[in-house]
């Protein structure tokens, strides 16, 4: 249920429905630090994946994480960088 909840919070807060503060609250921020913001995220997410995806790296997760769980590690490893969103 908290999950329903916080989707159907986020679907009012992006389409500004009845909420205090939604998406179009808030004065606009600089485009440019903005957008050098975003294309380092990306970058860093493109970095991320490009070097997990490798065999070299792979070979090594997998001395230390079962096999069967190698692609789960994928998230937690994934998530700090979404957090810098």
């Amino acid at each position: 249920m908290p999950g329903g909840a916080a989707l159907d919070y986020r679907v009012a807060f992006l389409c500004s429905l009845c909420v205090p503060e939604s998406i179009d609250s808030g004065e606009p921020g600089n485009a440019v630090v903005a957008l050098c913001i975003e294309v380092g995220l990306i970058a860093q997410f493109g970095l991320q994946h490009s070097v997990m995806a490798r065999s070299g790296f792979r070979a090594r997760l997998t001395r230390r994480v079962p096999e069967a769980a190698e692609r789960s590690t994928f998230m937690p490893v994934t998530r700090p960088l979404r957090r810098g969103r």
